[in-house]
């Protein structure tokens, strides 16, 4: 069986806009109107982990994957812009990361609470 000419172009221009569409289509998640751009994000693209923070009257430094950082220090590609007393504020130019120390849950009053209800 043979195959027109025709109709294999009409197969293959068929495939190729298909896949240009694909690759340009939106995430249907995203809000109406929504363009991506600077952004803050929140320890989703590189695994980077806030530990410690000390901070005192000379020095503020931040424990991150096991490394001591300090102002202007870099990590991942990100330089610390800021390091507060439970957080740190990582930037690379484009995108902006706030890393937040573990806050852990008070088990006694989620259950004491329970029991008020």
């Amino acid at each position: 069986m043979q195959t027109s000419p025709y109709r294999l172009t009409w197969l293959l221009a068929t495939v190729v806009s298909v896949a240009s569409f694909t690759a340009q289509a939106q995430d249907p998640t995203q809000p109406y109107g929504w363009t991506a751009g600077r952004g803050v994000s929140s320890q989703q693209d590189t695994n980077l982990v806030l530990a410690q923070v000390v901070v005192s009257a000379t020095s503020q430094r931040a424990l991150i994957n096991n490394q001591w950082l300090s102002l202007g220090d870099t990590i991942a590609g990100f330089r610390v812009e800021d390091i507060g007393s439970n957080s740190v504020t990582l930037s690379n130019g484009s995108v902006q990361r706030i890393l937040k120390l573990f806050q852990p849950l008070n088990i006694k009053n989620i259950e004491s609470q329970g029991d008020q209800q």
